[in-house]
Order: C-alpha cells, then structure tokens, then sequence
C-alpha cells in the first residue's frame, strides 16, 4: 500500500484573505503612486524611454512589470499555508523541513481540558540527539512547562481542523525509516502508536 501524503493546510477565514492582501497591495501601490507622482508615466517621461500601446491604453513597460508582480505576490499570499506535511522526504511543520533521518518521533498532542478553552490536537517533532538544526529554524526552544518537551517551531496546531491519526500513522509507516516512531502524548502520558 503507498498510501499519500499526509497534509493539512490552513482554513482561511475572510479575515486571513483580507489582512494578507493588504500586505501585499499596500506596498506595491505606494510604489505605483510614487511613480505616477515623479511623471514617470508618459510620453516623454517613460522610465525606460518606450511605451506600449496595450488595447489603446498607453503604459510603461516598468508599471506593467510592477502590476503584474502585485497580481502574482497577492495570489500567492492569498492561498493557505501548510500546517503539517508528512512526505516521502521528510516532515514539514509549517514552514519548518525535516529530513527522516533527523526524525526519532512524530507525537500527535492531545489537548489538556482547562476551564478557560480546549484547543484542537497538535502534531510535533522529536529529533535524533544528532540532528541537525532544521533548515526555517534559527534556534530550538522548548517550553519547560509543557509536558511534550518539543519545540515550538517543530510543533502545530491544525487550525480546527480533525486530525486522521490512522492515516497519520500509516503514512510515516510508509515513509519514514523503521527507527521512527509515533506517539500519542495525553498531558504526561505517552502512548506508542507503531512497533
């Protein structure tokens, strides 16, 4: 069985859709005014000396080259972000890459109850003792107060989203080197869900 990758992406809310846009938009637009501010844009003025005639509309191969970035950079802002994604290479947690070989445990965090909200599961990393520092991290930082002892830039939450621990647990069978394991951790129990 070659089952396929295991990924969770990001739900984007309108509130996602919209913040990332701005970051996108504003930037190149103030770039946009500035040019068209400085009369950069015309006959005489164009920024490399030529124009173009585009549908009877006459713009400067340099605006066109700007609008165009800003089109692109908005679409990809816009799409969601990888959570979790378990591939024949590796574990990526967001935007952190793992290779299997630096890869002792993949333990899926069950939420502690508390009296002021539930969170939704999270899926870590545990690394070999002689692990490289992953390529997206500059440092590893764990939390003393927390019982999983992973690093949160090897750690994710699913967004709200359910977690498949079956398929989880097939896909690193199926990818990761027999010496990788994959834990189910409730507060300070830890349960062991491959041989």
């Amino acid at each position: 069985m070659n089952p396929k990758p295991y990924v969770v992406t990001e739900v984007l809310q309108l509130t996602d859709v919209v913040r990332k846009s701005v970051v996108t938009i504003v930037p190149s637009a103030g770039f946009l005014l500035l040019i068209f501010t400085f009369g950069f844009i015309g006959s005489e003025n164009a920024l490399f000396g030529f124009e173009m005639n585009i549908g009877g509309v006459i713009a400067d191969p340099f605006v066109l080259l700007v609008v165009g970035g800003m089109v692109y950079g908005l679409f990809r802002r816009v799409r969601p972000d990888t959570l979790i994604a378990i591939r024949s290479e590796g574990v990526a947690v967001r935007s952190v890459n793992v290779p299997w070989s630096s890869i002792e445990q993949v333990v899926v965090i069950q939420p502690e109850p508390s009296a002021y909200e539930i969170d939704g599961p999270e899926v870590g990393l545990r690394l070999t003792p002689d692990a490289p520092l992953p390529d997206g991290l500059s440092s590893l930082v764990t939390d003393p107060s927390t019982s999983a002892d992973i690093p949160s830039g090897l750690r994710t939450g699913l967004d709200g989203q359910p977690l498949d621990i079956e398929r989880l647990v097939e896909t690193v069978q199926t990818y990761a080197p027999s010496t990788v394991s994959v834990s189910e951790l409730h507060g300070k129990a830890e349960q062991t869900l491959t041989t």
